[in-house]
């Protein structure tokens, strides 16, 4: 695939999940149209996309302010 990111085991883009969701397809959705890929794998992805941001971003509740709220 050209170095793009892909699923292990697929030929399908890790891009393709962020895709889904931006569209606002569900999890379940992408993994219904892309059965090589497993939930644990995408929700792996997920975990690691967001461990990375926030530990890139320390002030990400004042960055995405007013999409995101700060927890109380």
């Amino acid at each position: 695939m050209h170095g793009t990111p892909v699923f292990h085991g697929t030929r399908v883009p890790v891009e393709t999940l962020w895709h889904y969701l931006e569209a606002g397809d569900s999890l379940e959705n992408f993994l219904m149209d892309f059965p090589g890929v497993t939930q644990r794998q995408a929700v792996f992805v997920l975990q690691e996309a967001r461990k990375t941001l926030i530990a890139s971003t320390p002030n990400l509740a004042q960055t995405l302010e007013p999409v995101v709220e700060a927890a109380p």
